[in-house]
């Protein structure tokens, strides 16, 4: 149910655009998170990959490139994955997802309290209103 894949750098894993069939896991090397052609963020051992497109069913959000030759990664089908992610585990992986979304409208933002006052304004604690 597992396979293992090994990759060399400049290999993309995953492009940005299509649809979602593989959950990885990286045991060994280092990958960049590539949107509209900028890097994001670089991930590495422990850290894992392509859960968004599977749990909502929509197109990769990002191309996914090895940055380092004989990366390995660890590499389950979408069956498998939905067989396994349920439950706690999955509203876990779906608030994280939430958490990494940048995208914040004004309007999204409720009022918790002030913060402090000074010279240059008022600090205002805000939370956003979709994700709490």
């Amino acid at each position: 149910r597992m396979q293992i894949q090994h990759v060399d750098s400049g290999h993309t894993i995953v492009e940005q655009g299509t649809m979602g069939t593989h959950f990885y896991i990286i045991h060994k090397g280092l990958v960049e998170v590539v949107i509209q052609g900028e890097v994001v963020r670089t991930l590495g051992t422990g850290d894992y990959f392509g859960e968004r497109a599977l749990l909502f069913n929509e197109p990769r959000t990002a191309n996914i490139v090895a940055i380092e030759d004989r990366t390995e990664l660890w590499v389950m089908g979408k069956q498998t994955f939905g067989e396994i992610v349920q439950g706690t585990c999955f509203d876990y992986l779906k608030d994280r997802i939430q958490l990494q979304d940048t995208r914040v409208e004004m309007r999204e933002l409720e009022f918790v309290r002030v913060v402090g006052r000074g010279g240059f304004g008022v600090v205002k604690m805000v939370r956003n209103a979709k994700t709490g």
